[in-house]
Order: structure tokens, then C-alpha cells, then sequence
């Protein structure tokens, strides 16, 4: 069975005009009653219905164009999967993350250990690194948030203190290390910008 006529065979079932099928596809409106006819043949079953200047399905034809819609995003799937696994398996480290300038320091290094290991860098929110992490489009991921989802395993690599930066001339500049109670009446502006 060809792809093409089953192709051809979705469009008209989608317009219900051949005529305007035939335009889109850029082919003859014969050529395409004949290769529509030509799959009937094939199949052994009428899958359409003329009705005043219309061509519809009828339930073998919806029945048919059901497997068809089945078939072609199975077979697309399948495509994505394998262009995916091959990329995967070229000694591409696919990194997603949501903290860019800390890769940005260690992954020359890493380059440098590891030069046959090519590294390719995505920036994504949180919920975005799960989402291709659970997609298999990324290796692994470095977040500065837990992700709690039991279908990911985390392993923590690093953990940076907090610091509250100041003139040197505040009052709480003395202190050394600062307690939450001190920064209460504190007033202070938070950049939030590499958290998603």
C-alpha cells in the first residue's frame, strides 16, 4: 500500500471535495479520483458517499480513516524516537538547565577532561526540564530547586549559602554571618532572575 494515496485518501476525507483536495496537493483532480478509486480497489470496500457535489465518508471510510490517523502518528512517533536516540547516542550530553551561569564556569572544564563528549546546552524553566526530562530529549538536568516527581531521580551536587550584600558602611556589615531574626527589619532588593 502506498503512503502517498493514503495521504491523499486523509486530505479528501479532511475537505470533502475533490476538486479542492486536488488543488491543495497540487495534482490533477482525475489523478486523484483515480488513485482514491484505485485504494477502494485495493481495500475491497467503498470508503466514500457523493452527496450533492460532496464526497463524504462513509463508516468504512471513517473506520479506515481512524487506522490510517492511527498508522501515520505511529509511524511519526517512531521517527522522533529513533532521530532522538540516534542524537543521543553521538556523544552528545544533552544538558537542560535553569541555572545557566553555573554551567558556565564548569562545563569548560568539563569540555576540557572530556573533549570526545560534546556537550549541548538548553535553558529551561523547572518545569521544563521535567517535562524533557520525562520526554528523553535531555540527558540530565541541573536545577537549583528540588523536583519532586517520582519519576525522576535527583542527586544533590552543590549547595550555595545565601549572602545579603551591603555597603560597608551598614550597620549589620559588622555582624559576620547574619541570622534571619537580624534581617527582619532589614529592608534588601532580591534578584530573582535564575529562578524559574
Amino acid at each position: 500500500m502506498d503512503f502517498t494515496v493514503l495521504k491523499y485518501f486523509q486530505a479528501v476525507a479532511r475537505n470533502g471535495n475533490m476538486t479542492k483536495t486536488a488543488r491543495e496537493l497540487y495534482i490533477t483532480q482525475p489523478n486523484l479520483s483515480k488513485r482514491i478509486a484505485q485504494l477502494e480497489e485495493e481495500i475491497g470496500v467503498p470508503l466514500f458517499e457523493h452527496r450533492k457535489g460532496k464526497i463524504v465518508l462513509n463508516d468504512y471510510g471513517r473506520m479506515f480513516l481512524s487506522s490510517v490517523d492511527i498508522a501515520f502518528a505511529e509511524l511519526k512517533a517512531g521517527m522522533e524516537n529513533v532521530q532522538r536516540t540516534y542524537t543521543l547516542n553521538q556523544n552528545i550530553l544533552s544538558l537542560g538547565s535553569n541555572i545557566l551561569h553555573y554551567l558556565a564556569i564548569r562545563l569548560p572544564r568539563f569540555s576540557e577532561a572530556h573533549p570526545e563528549i560534546g556537550i549541548r546546552q538548553l535553558d529551561f524553566t523547572t518545569l521544563e526540564l521535567v517535562q524533557n526530562l520525562l520526554d528523553r530529549n535531555i540527558n540530565y538536568a541541573l536545577s537549583n530547586e528540588m523536583i519532586e516527581d517520582e519519576r525522576i531521580d535527583f542527586q544533590l551536587i552543590d549547595s550555595n549559602p545565601y549572602v545579603f550584600v551591603m555597603h560597608k558602611n551598614h550597620p549589620l556589615a559588622e555582624c559576620g554571618k547574619l541570622s534571619m531574626g537580624q534581617l527582619k527589619e532589614a529592608t534588601f532588593i532580591c534578584d530573582t532572575s535564575d529562578f524559574s
